[in-house]
């Protein structure tokens, strides 16, 4: 469905009758997992710490003389070094006209006798989905945030996901390469944890539906392993699998990219929340009136305490199965866009099966062939190699929905409006053939 921006009236947000569904995931497990949005640590600095390390030197056996001992061997003493992530802007505005309030017996579409209008109360209806898109933006950023400090006031803090955090120096990962997932890779990323110090305390691992899938064959069909469903964290029942060296719960989360799994302790890592004096930490206002309509806002200052990367593990780049059709969509363009080489628009650009997108996006200006106006910003190319009669491109922000013939050079560009947040769908002749999302995504500032 589009989303509606800017004020919401009686014509832009009609009332139905009928049930209301979203196939868009709701749950959030990880958050769920560390308390969800209502616990958790608070801070009262942006940047907080997620652990203080120090190291021991090798082991060994001393070789000590009882005539060496009567002299005191030279000092040494255990270092110590502090780590740290940010907590991030999340704020979100609902803007509804009383007359679209008053409107709350006025219905469109397929209408019965006796129905009333779900929701009864738009403004409440609303604050709730903003709820949820926090949560659902926060269990992104978790698991997939890439670290960002703020230098100054135009520039945002970005807090560190699970991933980043085991892709470090420090943390535990194995870049598959596109292989398959196997037990023996499995087995190597134990091998590392317990090899690098990890504590095994509460061992969950995350994984998208088709990975899913992948562990419960490998453990239940081919190695027979006993598999229960007894572990109970943040309130969910998960299954648990016991390895060599702990036991691990395996969880379905749809937020977790389609080609990797993460094993995490979840005894170490919470949310961290910096509150507003005098407003919570969370919380709903209403903004200054300029007319006949309510505008609220919901703010809050949210980030990761992960704990030491050593303690967790990650596999990334794995052979995965999506459940969209980006593949027959289309792909990366290796010729000339309008003038343009690939490298001026986007450096590195990758599409996995769930239509996410990464990359490095160039701020482009004044880029006539695109454009006579509104030509500067940052661009998506796309290769199209599904054949029909119309394309139709939906985009959030500025990007209005149009459909236009096929082109015939089967190449798109498409201006994103709102940088990593911004999504993109394409539809060939009246059928969505994937939903683009660019939250992994970075875009460079010149």
């Amino acid at each position: 469905m589009a989303q509606v921006q800017g004020i919401g009236t009686t014509w832009n947000l009609p009332n139905y009758a009928g049930e209301l569904f979203t196939a868009d995931p709701t749950q959030t497990p990880f958050l769920s997992m560390i308390g969800g949005l209502t616990g958790g640590r608070q801070t009262s600095n942006f940047e907080f710490p997620t652990a203080v390390l120090y190291d021991f030197p090798p082991a060994g056996q001393p070789e000590i003389s009882e005539m060496d001992s009567t002299v005191a061997p030279k000092a040494s003493h255990i270092a110590r070094e502090q780590e740290k992530n940010v907590v991030q802007i999340h704020q979100e505005v609902i803007d509804l006209t009383y007359a679209k309030q008053s409107n709350s017996g006025r219905m469109s579409g397929l209408n019965t006798a006796g129905q009333t209008a779900n929701p009864e109360d738009e403004k409440a209806w609303q604050i709730q989905q903003k709820l949820i898109k926090i949560a659902r933006d926060v269990e992104y950023s978790f698991l997939q945030g890439k670290y960002q400090l703020s230098t100054a006031d135009n520039v945002a803090n970005k807090t560190r996901g699970m991933l980043e955090l085991c892709s470090s120096p420090a943390g535990n990962h194995i870049a598959a390469e596109g292989k398959p997932l196997d037990k023996d890779m499995l087995d190597q990323l134990f091998r590392d944890m317990a090899g690098n110090g990890a504590y095994f305390g509460k061992m969950v691992l995350f994984c998208n539906a088709y990975l899913k899938q992948a562990i419960t064959n490998l453990y239940a069909e081919q190695f027979q392993a006993n598999m229960q469903t007894t572990q109970n964290i943040g309130g969910m029942n998960i299954t648990e699998i016991e390895t060599d060296f702990f036991k691990m719960g395996v969880v379905w989360d749809r937020f977790m990219p389609s080609d990797a799994i993460l094993i995490a302790d979840m005894a170490h890592i919470a949310p961290v929340f910096q509150a507003v004096p005098g407003k919570g930490v969370l919380f709903e206002e209403e903004l200054a009136k300029s007319g006949a309509s309510d505008r609220v806002q919901i703010y809050g200052q949210i980030g990761l305490a992960h704990g030491p990367a050593f303690l967790h593990g990650a596999i990334t780049g794995l052979k995965s199965q999506g459940t969209k059709r980006v593949y027959a969509l289309g792909g990366i363009p290796t010729e000339n866009v309008l003038g343009k080489s690939m490298d001026e628009l986007v450096t590195n650009m990758k599409i996995n099966a769930d239509c996410e997108v990464t990359g490095e996006f160039k701020n482009i200006k004044e880029w006539a062939q695109f454009s006579k106006t509104n030509n500067s910003g940052y661009f998506f190319p796309l290769k199209l190699n599904q054949i029909g009669e119309k394309i139709t491109i939906k985009g959030n922000g500025d990007i209005a929905e149009k459909t236009e013939k096929y082109p015939t050079d089967q190449t798109i560009v498409v201006k994103l409006t709102k940088k990593a947040d911004s999504e993109v769908e394409i539809l060939i002749d009246g059928i969505s053939q994937g939903k683009f999302t660019f939250r992994g995504a970075t875009f460079a500032n010149a």
